[in-house]
Formats: C-alpha cells, sequence, structure tokens
C-alpha cells in the first residue's frame, strides 16, 4: 500500500469513527431525553463530553492525514486519541457495538503506526517496502 492510500485509509477510518461517534452519542443523549430518565445537568455533561470527544476524533482524523509531513506531535494526538476511545468503549457496559468499536479503534492505531514508520523511511530517503 502506498504512503496516500495508506494516509487516506487512517483518515478515512478515523473519520468514520467519528461519525459513528456522533451517530451513538445522538442516539444515547436523545433517548435518555424522551424517557426523561436523567437530569438537565447529566444530559448536558453526556452532550459536552461527546462534543469534545467528536472533535478530537474529527481533529485526529486530520492529523492522520498529513501526519507524513514527519511532526511527531500529529502522531501522538492520533495516537493518544484513539487509546483514550478504546479505553472509552471498555468503560462501562461492553456489548457488541463497543467490540466493533474497539477493533475498528484498534486497526486505526495499526494503520497509523505503519504510516507513521513508511513516513519515518521516506523522509530518511529510505526506499519503500
Amino acid at each position: 500500500m502506498t504512503t496516500a492510500r495508506l494516509r487516506l485509509a487512517a483518515a478515512a477510518l478515523i473519520g468514520a469513527l467519528a461519525a459513528f461517534w456522533f451517530f451513538l452519542s445522538s442516539a444515547s443523549v436523545s433517548s435518555a431525553v424522551e424517557a426523561g430518565t436523567l437530569s438537565t445537568t447529566v444530559l448536558v455533561g453526556v452532550g459536552l463530553a461527546s462534543a469534545i470527544n467528536l472533535a478530537a476524533l474529527v481533529l485526529a482524523a486530520v492529523a492522520a492525514y498529513y501526519l507524513p509531513r514527519g511532526k511527531a506531535t500529529y502522531f501522538w494526538f492520533v495516537i493518544v486519541v484513539l487509546a483514550a476511545n478504546c479505553a472509552a468503549s471498555l468503560a462501562d457496559q461492553f456489548g457488541v457495538v463497543d467490540a466493533i468499536y474497539l477493533l475498528v479503534s484498534l486497526v486505526a492505531i495499526g494503520l497509523t503506526i505503519a504510516l507513521r514508520r513508511r513516513s519515518l523511511r521516506q523522509l530518511r530517503g529510505e526506499p519503500a517496502q
């Protein structure tokens, strides 16, 4: 896989995680509002946490796209955001949706690491494998 395809795959996968997170958090907040089971303070807190996570995932997708430029900051930002999402999927009840989200997050971490290794080789002038 070329660096350009690897970069697009990592960014697209992280973007898909962001879209999935947005759908999941929107559905859970709206179902809690309809049921009337949560107070306004809790709903605002959940909504704010979901918005922060969504923004972090979108920024991680952008950072993954620009990763081949050799910036270590981009790489570590993407890894930290994806690792936090892995931890978040394990934090509460673990079900099928959590398992799928965890697997996709781990694949995104693997793609990001592969992209970082390939881009570092290219920056050093080594031939691509």
